[in-house]
């Protein structure tokens, strides 16, 4: 075992002057200065490399002793320490011209005469000093003396104040009103803090909503929050009615339908598309499957409604595209049977209830439309590879059996 760590001390002694050449050659290896010089410069590799005469990629000058660009990380002329800097053999100034470095004005000599002994020294000759601009002095504000009071405003004409200063006076806390003299900015006048202060120009005044809708682009942000203002609706109105362009129409109504639907009202948000897809526009399949969707949450009496409009919805289907087209146009197959079975169940009541032929003709016909949009709705599933079990349940319960519903 001492045998191994006499080896091991052997050892370290023969590599510590190694690693010692190698730290005091650093310098050598990588000179602090790219240049001989530093900044006034030298040769490498036939290019001048001085203050002004290296430049990156983009034109951006360079220090003479960067070795990598300081935009661009790309490498100088002096980039690599192993080759060696040639000595600069050029006649004086060369480079100073093709720098251009800016020279400083040496500053002026001290001038120190020494006295004679036994005379008093004068004192060192200075230059004189600059002269300084004199402060205009500002009136200082009488303050009577109290328990409490405010400190006075410094006028606007470039005083300076603490910072988090009020720009306007706040009420001085004091038993007895005290008047407290301040200059204005008009003149030397002098007001009192318990009189009528002058109005405030610098607080800001709410901005009052405006009734104007002339620009549209402006409203919409609004409309997209529900805070379209009673006046703007009504202005929006106006111009449904009086629009002559038909997009434009179709513009003014999506605002208010929108705004209606960020608000969350349903009774107006229902009245407003129903205008817009009879009046305007039916085209948008979207709108039409929500119109179609909100209706079919209601009874009987608005089943009618769902499969007029989820018939538009589908005629314009595609515009859809990819899970969207499979969903949506699944979803429509659905609200049609589901309100189909609605109006027959409402007429097979009534045919129970009155026993009459009218009502009983009623009651086969919505069976009948019962039964085709269910099938209809079941092999779309099945197309599209989708739930098949609640379409099959429903085509059974109008048709009587699953031979017509399993049927090809």
């Amino acid at each position: 075992m001492r045998t191994n760590r006499w080896w091991l001390v052997l050892g370290l002694g023969a590599v510590m002057p190694a690693l010692a050449a190698n730290v005091t050659s650093y310098p050598v290896m990588f000179p602090a200065n790219a240049c001989q010089d530093g900044w006034l410069g030298c040769l490498s590799g036939g290019l001048v490399v001085g203050a002004g005469s290296l430049k990156d990629s983009a034109g951006r000058p360079l220090a003479a002793d960067e070795r990598l660009g300081w935009f661009d990380l790309q490498p100088a002329p002096s980039f690599s320490p192993f080759v060696t800097l040639s000595a600069y053999s050029g006649a004086a100034g060369a480079v100073a011209v093709a720098a251009a470095p800016v020279e400083r004005a040496p500053p002026p000599p001290r001038v120190e005469t020494r006295p004679d002994p036994g005379q008093r020294a004068d004192p060192v000759e200075r230059p004189a000093p600059a002269e300084r601009p004199v402060a205009v002095e500002r009136p200082t504000p009488t303050v009577t003396p109290t328990a409490a009071v405010t400190p006075p405003l410094p006028t606007t004409g470039g005083g300076m104040r603490p910072p988090n200063t009020p720009t306007t006076a706040p009420t001085p806390v004091a038993a007895t009103p005290v008047a407290v003299s301040t200059p204005t900015t008009g003149g030397g006048s002098m007001r009192p803090v318990g009189g009528t202060p002058p109005p405030d120009t610098t607080s800001r005044v709410a901005p009052v909503a405006s009734d104007d809708c002339s620009d549209l682009v402006k409203l919409e942000p609004a409309a997209m929050m529900g805070q379209l203002s009673s006046g703007q609706a009504k202005c929006l109105e106006g111009r449904i009615a009086t629009e002559a362009q038909q997009t434009m129409r179709d513009r003014v109504s999506r605002l208010l339908i929108n705004n209606a639907d960020a608000k969350g009202d349903k009774s107006e948000w229902e009245r407003l598309v129903k205008r817009h897809l009879e009046d305007i526009d039916r085209s948008d399949p979207d709108l039409c499957y929500r119109y179609a969707l909100q209706l079919s949450r209601g009874g009987a009496s608005r089943a009618q409604g769902v499969i007029r409009w989820a018939d538009y919805a589908l005629e314009n289907k595609s515009k859809w595209t990819g899970n969207t087209y499979k969903t949506r146009v699944f979803a429509l197959y659905k609200l049609k049977a589901e309100a189909a079975t609605k109006l027959w169940q409402a007429s097979e009541a009534e045919f129970a209830e009155k026993h009459e032929e009218k009502a009983e003709q009623a009651a086969a016909r919505y069976r009948g439309n019962a039964k085709e949009y269910a099938r209809e709705w079941l092999d779309y599933a099945k197309a599209s590879q989708q739930d098949t079990k609640t379409a099959m349940a429903l085509c059974v319960s109008a048709a009587g059996s699953k031979d017509f519903c399993e049927g090809g």
